[in-house]
Parts: structure tokens; sequence; C-alpha cells
């Protein structure tokens, strides 16, 4: 008799400015060394997913000079990728792969004779920047929210608000900044992002804060990437100083958890027991180091994170990784961790995944974390998206704490059913949910699947139609002709169209595809009820001798209707009434026939011997 609302939000989409706005629950933009909070609100967005043809990151340019007429060719770590014939003179190379966009790249030019001549350099990643005159902007404004997932309605009653910006100056440069106001807060910074060619790329910001309250802070932020060939390292440092504060520890407060949520006590979190848990770390410090092995299939990566909490409790750390595919598209992977910190902690957990039949996967794994161990395995068979489809998972965690899982869900086209039973330890529950989606559209109301982001009502005049979405059978028609086709492509070309196979004889569906590009979290309707069933039927033609027709003839019916004579003297004529006289041209002459015509439901109608004369 309970029930949590979780986000109410109103979204409009203009992509011809490229801006999307909100008002209702919304999140607050942010950088990287920003933080985001939960408000109800109104916000403003650049928003580049509405197009998908944009490329938003500085574009590699190659350049060099061929001698003669040549060809380029560009290996991205040892791949090629790209290949080009040139002419004689300096060529520049702009439309490389985004794939490629960062590691060594190697350009050889080869001319007719076949000689070569090579150059080596160093890409960088453009991944945090924009290109030259692009801007990413947020602007939002609100009250906070509070025990998200907890409680339905929990604001802050202090209004507030947030900008974010990111420019792109410089195909290496691209500067930002962020600023936040109210409850008493004053908060800004600003920070630049820099290519540096073969040393990578750099982030450095700075920010400074002064509330009413606490008084003043500051915060500086520093990050660097680079990718060595096939190793890819990663390093960046946050430091705060003074009282520094941001608007998500201004308005944090701890709520009791209510008595409807149980949560094992394995899952409460130590430590966190303050307000100070959620002011800004006073350092926090990231390493991470990734690479495949090359006298291994295998992969590595390491990890280390240091993290220093105003109320002096520290965290350090260390975290190492490895991941191999094995024979018949099994998979081992394995994690040690150990925290140096204040609560010391050292763990290592081990598994192995592997195809039991087709869609089913069985994974067994272990667990050590200080003196207890625990083993675990599990059974999945992941759910398709067509509808008719099922999945399930069943897991056993044997240890100290024992926990049991099976869970199964249904797919139907009225939307996804779905069980859970779960024990931890000596306590259980049971869980039921339905998700799914309710659209009113094209003169009905469907039930259908959850829609994430577009949707279409699609109109095939017949029940039990397969309706396709790219080629892939999601579903077929209700009762009325019609189907809720769920998860479109918002701004894109999605191909959705109907197997005629399917529809009876005496009805003509016209085009049986389209073409539709959707706007975000919206829908369109698709029609192909396009019924002939009244008045049409396959009339067959011949002469005074009885022979058919000769094939390709040209007639017309005595409501100027043409039609063309087929094979065997088979016409399909339209709009006929229940006495009918058609005219047909057989080249030196014209020669003219009368029939009736009888219409039969969900029947094709034959009228046979049809004597033209």
């Amino acid at each position: 008799n309970r029930f949590l609302r979780l986000e109410s939000t109103y979204t409009y989409s203009d992509p011809d400015r490229l801006l999307t706005g909100r008002a209702g629950d919304i999140v607050s933009g942010a950088v990287n060394w920003s933080r985001p909070i939960r408000m109800a609100g109104v916000q403003m967005q650049r928003d580049f997913t509405l197009r998908s043809d944009l490329v938003t990151r500085p574009v590699p340019v190659l350049a060099g000079t061929a001698a003669v007429p040549s060809t380029v060719d560009v290996y991205i770590n040892g791949l090629r990728t790209y290949s080009q014939n040139v002419g004689s003179g300096p060529f520049n190379i702009t439309n490389l792969p985004m794939m490629a966009g960062s590691g060594d790249a190697r350009v050889v030019v080869r001319d007719a004779s076949g000689r070569e001549v090579e150059q080596s350099v160093q890409l960088t990643d453009p991944a945090r920047l924009l290109r030259p005159g692009l801007m990413d902007f947020s602007i939002e404004g609100g009250f906070a929210r509070r025990d998200f997932g907890l409680l339905s309605n929990s604001y802050d009653q202090r209004a507030l608000g947030s900008a974010t910006l990111r420019r792109g100056i410089t195909p290496w440069l691209t500067l930002e900044a962020h600023g936040e106001a109210g409850a008493g807060l004053v908060n800004g910074g600003a920070g630049a992002v820099m290519g540096l060619g073969a040393f990578g790329t750099l982030q450095l910001a700075a920010s400074g804060s002064r509330h009413t309250r606490s008084g003043q802070g500051l915060q500086l932020y520093g990050g660097w990437d680079k990718k060595f060939g096939w190793l890819s390292v990663s390093v960046s440092s946050q430091r705060s100083f003074a009282r520094y504060e941001d608007l998500a520890s201004i308005t944090a407060k701890f709520t009791p958890l209510p008595d409807f949520i149980n949560l094992p006590g394995s899952l409460i979190v130590p430590g966190v027991s303050s307000l100070s848990s959620l002011k800004p770390p006073r350092a926090l410090d990231r390493i991470s180091i990734s690479a495949p092995l090359w006298f291994d299939r295998g992969s590595v990566s390491l990890g280390f994170i240091h993290s220093k909490r105003d109320d002096g409790q520290r965290n350090k750390i260390a975290t190492l990784s490895y991941n191999r595919p094995l024979p018949w598209r099994a998979n081992f992977f394995a994690t040690a961790f150990a925290d140096f910190g204040t609560v010391r902690n050292i763990g290592l957990f081990a598994g192995l995944s592997v195809p039991i039949m087709p869609g089913v996967y069985g994974t067994g794994g272990f667990t050590m974390q200080n003196s207890s161990a625990t083993g675990s395995v599990e059974i999945t068979k992941a759910q398709k998206l067509e509808d008719g489809t099922w999945g399930y998972r069943v897991r056993t965690q044997e240890g100290e704490a024992p926990v049991r899982i099976a869970s199964g869900s249904y797919r139907s086209s009225y939307g996804q059913l779905g069980a859970q039973i779960q024990q931890f330890g000596n306590r259980g529950d049971a869980t039921v949910s339905f998700d799914g989606s309710v659209a009113v559209m094209g003169g009905g109301v469907f039930f259908g699947n959850k829609v994430h982001s577009s949707f279409a009502v699609v109109d095939a005049g017949k029940a039990g139609v397969p309706v396709l979405q790219d080629n892939r059978v999601v579903g077929h028609t209700n009762g009325a002709g019609k189907m809720l086709v769920a998860n479109l492509r918002p701004y894109e070309a999605n191909t959705i169209a109907i197997d005629t196979s399917k529809l009876p004889a005496n009805y003509d569906a016209g085009n049986a595809n389209a073409r539709v590009a959707p706007h975000r979290h919206a829908g369109v309707h698709v029609n192909f009820a396009k019924q002939a069933a009244q008045h049409a039927a396959l009339v067959i033609l011949r002469d005074a001798g009885g022979k058919p027709l000769p094939t390709g003839s040209h007639g017309r019916t005595a409501r100027g209707e043409n039609f063309l004579v087929g094979y065997g003297g088979q016409a399909y004529l339209r709009d006929l009434d229940a006495s009918n006289s058609v005219t047909v041209d057989l080249g030196a002459r014209e020669c003219k026939a009368n029939f009736n015509y009888s219409p039969r439901p969900n029947e094709q109608v034959v009228v046979d011997n049809v004597v033209c004369r």
C-alpha cells in the first residue's frame, strides 16, 4: 500500500538549435572537477545527441607531400584504417575514422614504382576536447532534492542554481567554467583541457567557494591521460583547502531508512555516519594503467585510489585485475584489492564464465576478504528484445552470510513481467514486477514495453501481421491490426516494415516499409492499412477462342481505372460494381468484356473465363 515516485519530468528538444529543456526532476550539469546534484526545477542544455552526424571532437589532420601521384595508407596502432590516392604535391588527410583518435599513427606514401616514404606521428585522444567554435553548456535552477529512492517528495526549501560551460578554442584547447549559487553559497571555477600531442591530454582547474557559515575555501584539480601504443595511463588529483563547500555538501542531510526499506547488514557501508563524509574530499587521487599482454591473450589493469575525508578518514586502495578469453567462448577473470588506509581490508575475487548452451552462461567464482571466504555459482539466460522471449538468473553464494537469488522475466507485447525470490542470511523476500508503457496515438491506446527513447504505432489493417524493425521481427499486430514498436532511435532513420505474406490475398498494403525519424520520447504513426478488401477481384480475361489475352495488354474499366493484363490473362481490378465492363487494347483492335462481381469478406475473389469480344 506504499508507492514511491522516482522522477517526473517534462522534456522538450529543439534539433535546429541543438537545445533540450527540462522541467521537473532534473540532474544538474557538471565537469570532472564538480559534483552534480538532483534538483526540482528547470534546465536548459546544449544537446549534441540531437545530431548523430555531428562530430564534436577535433578532427585529426595528417599532412605530407607526394612527389608523384601516390597511394597514402594510414596505420593506427599497427592496423590499416585509411587508404587514399593523392596527386603530386602537398596533401591533407582530415577524415580519419574517429576510432583512430589516439595512439601511434604511421603514414606510408607509396608511388607507382613501389617506392615508399614512411612517417610516424602521435595522435592525441580528443575525448575531452571540443571542436573549435563549439560550445556546450547547462543552466538550471530550482530546489535540491533529498532522499531520492527513499522518499517521493523530499526537497530543500532554499532556491539555488548552477551553470556549466565548455567551449572549443583551438583543436588542442577547450576552456571550461562552472558556477553554483544558493543556500548561502557562492561557488565558481574555471579550467582547461589541453591536447599535448605526443605527451597526451592535460586538464587543469581551480574553483573557490564562500559560504555564510563555513567561510571560504579553494579546490584544485589536475588530470593527465596518455596512450603509449597499447598501454593506457590515466592520472588525476584533487585537493580542497580551508572550508571549501559545494551545493552537494550544503544541501545534504541524512535521513533514517523507512521501515519498508529492508537492507541486509552486509550492505551497510562502514564509516558513513556523519555529514562530514558528504563534504568535498580533502584529497582524491586516482591512477589507472591498463594494457593487453604481449605474451598472452589476456589483458591486465592496475589501479590506485587515495582519498581523505573531512573527518580525517583515509582510504588507500590498490587493485590488480586480469582478464583472459579461453577456448569455446569461455572467459577467466580475477581482481585483487587491498586498502591500506584507516580501515584495513584485503580481498581477492576470481571466476570463470562458460557457455552452457546458446544464450545460457554459467559463472563460478570465489571471494576472499580478510579472513572470510565465499563461493558462488550463477546460471544466466539473457533475454532477447523480441516479444515472447524469456530469461532467468539463478545464483547461490555460500559463506558466512549465504545469498541465494532466483529471478525470471517474460517479455510480451504488453510489457515485461518479472519475478524474484532472494535470501540474505536468515532473511528473505519475494518481488513481482511489471514494466511497460502506455501510448495514445493513431486512434488507439496501446499498452507495450517500456519506451526508453522513441516509439511508433504501426497500422497494418489486419490482426496477426508480423512487424519488423530494421529487418528484425519485433511483434505482431493486435486485434485492431495495430502494434506499438518501442525504442526507436530518435533523430535517426529507422526502417519499419510489415510482412505482407501474412496479409489476406484481398488486402493491398501499398508500400510495405517506411523510414521514420521520430523526436526523442515521441511517437510517429506508420499507416500501412490501405485496404482493397472491398470491391476488388482477380479477373481472368480470354478471347473468343478461350485463349488468355496477351501478356502486357493495356485495359481500362468503366470508371476509367487503367490496368495491365498479366500472365494467363490475369488482371487485378479495384473499385468494382455488381455489374462491370472493361476495354482491352490488343494493338490492331480493341475488345470489350462484361462480368458480374460479388464480394466475399476475407477471401480473394476470382472471376474466371471472362470473354473479351
